[in-house]
């Protein structure tokens, strides 16, 4: 039962991270700030105990959680003092950060799993929710199928969705520090602030399509937003900040569709 309690930690990282968290408690975190290191230790331990507690008794869900929060807000004040030092490439710093963070999620959730026993899954919360959407006819259903069939079909959704929302919404962080460095003409704080949206909406929508193998719909994405910035591409930095940027998004969202579409014929 690795797999259902790790994506659950997953999702709940992910959601964290890369969705509840804004400009100013990431900016707050990285100056070692207590009041924004505590708001996203809220964060963290809200989104990852809510989506465990699907799942798992609320009792082991809430000590999951402290655990992983706890080594969580480790993880990022020990990044926050290395990138200083160590980690002065803001992309090199998130791809660590995030390596690690998964990392950590790997080994918590496999310690804990080796404890748990059938009783430890939240079975009267599961009984009810699959009475409630009608997952399977629950007649002559046993106990054990009930809980297995209900892990089964959640764990598949919390890993699409992560999948959706890492590609989508991570991956966007990490082409913005990447593209940052090279940057060296001015953007206005809105216009930048639009193509970050833009950039989630592309990989989005590639994503989508690859995972459905449609890669020719790829190239009508890419000519519509090339279309709408045919007047700045005559300015060669820019050309090149953007060929860079769409390339990025285009092998991101193309990554995350196959995996998706791999995932759909594998479970």
């Amino acid at each position: 039962m690795l797999i259902p309690v790790l994506m659950s930690s997953v999702l709940g990282h992910i959601l964290a991270d890369f969705i509840f968290q804004t400009n100013s408690i990431a900016t707050g975190k990285q100056q070692l700030k207590l009041k924004f290191l505590a708001k996203h230790f809220l964060i963290v331990f809200s989104t990852t105990l809510i989506i465990l507690m699907l799942k798992v008794d609320p009792l082991l869900a809430l000590i999951v959680s402290l655990v992983i929060v706890s080594i969580h807000i480790i993880i990022d004040i020990i990044k926050a003092l290395l990138e200083r030092e160590l980690l002065p490439k803001a992309y090199v710093s998130f791809l660590f950060d995030q390596a690690v963070h998964i990392i950590t999620l790997i080994i918590v959730s496999f310690i804990f799993v080796k404890q748990m026993t059938f009783n430890d899954y939240n079975i009267d919360f599961m009984k009810w929710i699959s009475e409630l959407v009608s997952l399977k006819d629950l007649t002559g259903m046993t106990e054990t199928k009930l809980v297995e069939h209900y892990i089964e079909t959640l764990t598949h959704i919390e890993i699409y969705l992560s999948i959706l929302l890492f590609f989508g919404f991570g991956a966007g962080i990490f082409v913005g520090k990447f593209l940052e460095q090279l940057k060296n003409f001015n953007i206005e704080e809105t216009t930048f602030k639009l193509g970050r949206y833009i950039g989630i909406f592309e990989r989005l929508i590639i994503l989508i399509l690859a995972a459905n193998l449609q890669f020719r719909a790829i190239g009508l994405i890419i000519a519509a937003k090339s279309l709408a910035r045919h007047e700045k591409l005559d300015h060669q930095h820019f050309a090149e900040y953007y060929l860079l940027g769409t390339l990025l998004n285009i092998l991101i969202g193309i990554t995350g569709g196959l995996l998706i579409n791999y995932l759909s014929t594998m479970l």
